[in-house]
């Protein structure tokens, strides 16, 4: 009843926040899996309707939406370029399914994957219009999952490295490498949010949530999700105070050796030996790469493939692979051709130029500069993990961030952002 009241106050709460600020609905959808999944490990009505909470954060994407057309007065499709390249790019590969070898099996990934594909690539990019929009986002991921990864870890019942469901059956469990992205989120977010002026309790929470992000991350077996949070963080933190002098360096090089220490704390406590052996990572990397190789294999048969690609989904075709290849750009690269790649490629582009710039424009502005930090980490922690999991109709987040770096830079680039001393 406690775990009931809980969710239905979890709920209550997201749905007061996005109506004052619309960009929060973001957070409904980042820490979507997360949230489904604690609720079901409770009660056993979640695991008999598991589709509920996806249903409910849908619906608080389509509220925010909503509020934002009220306000606007109209409905603005505001995608920004990356946005649209984005739209296009997912287009020509629906098209691409009028030559994939297995019309039927392509089309149900599409059918299965398209609430997700309304909520995340359409209508979740349009919740974001301005700077409060780009704070309700980011802090609300922050306060949402942080809440979520304590949950998971205190009142979770764990088998192995899953989550065990209320009420399902023995052997089954929850999806582990959605829990662990979504504590990658959240470990970004608290690392590189600021923090409140003279907070020192804020400080001290805020390592502890890291810290209990990363034993998330490593209780869950999720070897990819949990060494990325570790070299994006480590990379980004370089950033964090923009001087150059020695105060920077040192406080930048305690952070990266802060979140390096936790890092090897959680893996020397936490971790299922078995799968952080090198033998161990090098067979799985090598299940991972050796589809990939064969989907390239059937790709440069012919001119027309290399071209345009063997057709979305292509790979569920049981005379190529039977299941998707787990390395997101060699699947866009041999399912959408060189036209489907060119686009892919030039999002990775413009989203990384839209992090660079925002980032000279708002470094000297350590509210801006810490959100723009977590959207940048957040995509190429994504990005990272394109290469070891999910399929193009699955990694549906780095499109999304993709988008959301694109329009944080308009946005920037229009706003007044006040200096220190100016």
């Amino acid at each position: 009843m406690m775990a009931t009241a809980l969710y239905i106050a979890i709920i209550v709460s997201l749905t007061v926040a996005i109506y004052r600020a619309p960009g929060v609905a973001v957070a409904a959808v980042l820490c979507m899996f997360g949230l489904e999944q604690w609720a079901q490990s409770m009660i056993p009505f979640f695991t008999y309707n598991h589709t509920l909470t996806n249903l409910i954060s849908g619906s608080l994407v389509v509220f925010g939406f909503a509020l934002v057309c009220y306000r606007q007065g109209a409905i603005s499709l505001n995608y920004s370029t990356v946005g649209w390249l984005v739209l296009v790019l997912y287009f020509y590969a629906f098209t691409s399914l009028l030559w994939t070898p297995d019309f039927d099996r392509s089309l149900d990934q599409w059918i299965g994957r398209l609430p997700y594909l309304v909520m995340i690539l359409i209508l979740a990019p349009l919740l974001i219009n301005n700077l409060s929009d780009i704070k309700g986002a980011s802090w609300s991921v922050l306060f949402l999952g942080g809440a979520v990864v304590i949950l998971l870890l205190v009142f979770g019942q764990w088998s192995g490295r899953k989550i065990v469901l209320a009420g399902a059956e023995e052997g089954s469990g929850g999806n582990p490498l959605a829990v662990a992205g979504m504590a990658g989120y959240v470990a970004l977010a608290a690392i590189f949010l600021p923090v409140m002026k003279s907070a020192v309790l804020h400080r001290v929470l805020r390592w502890l949530l890291i810290a209990a992000c990363l034993v998330l991350a490593v209780k869950s077996g999720s070897r990819g999700q949990s060494l990325g949070i570790l070299i994006i963080a480590v990379f980004f933190l370089l950033f964090t105070l923009p001087s150059k002098g020695i105060r920077s360096a040192f406080w930048n090089t305690l952070g990266i050796g802060a979140v390096l220490l936790l890092g090897g704390w959680a893996l020397a406590n936490f971790a299922e030996s078995d799968r952080w052996t090198s033998e161990g990572m090098e067979e799985s990397g090598s299940k991972r790469w050796t589809p990939a190789i064969t989907m390239l294999s059937h790709w440069y048969t012919s001119p027309e493939a290399l071209f345009f690609g063997l057709g979305n989904s292509a790979a569920f075709d049981h005379r190529l692979l039977g299941w998707y290849p787990h390395v997101v750009p060699v699947e866009i690269l041999t399912e959408e051709g060189l036209i489907g790649f060119g686009l892919f490629a030039t999002i990775v582009y413009l989203a990384t130029r839209s992090l660079i710039r925002l980032y000279r424009m708002v470094k000297h502005d350590e509210t801006n500069r810490g959100m723009a930090l977590t959207f940048g980490a957040w995509f190429f922690y994504t990005l990272l993990l394109s290469f070891k999991q999910g399929s193009m109709l699955g990694m549906l987040f780095l499109f999304l961030f993709a988008t959301m770096l694109n329009k944080y830079e308009k946005i920037v680039t229009t706003s007044v952002i006040v200096r220190p001393g100016s």
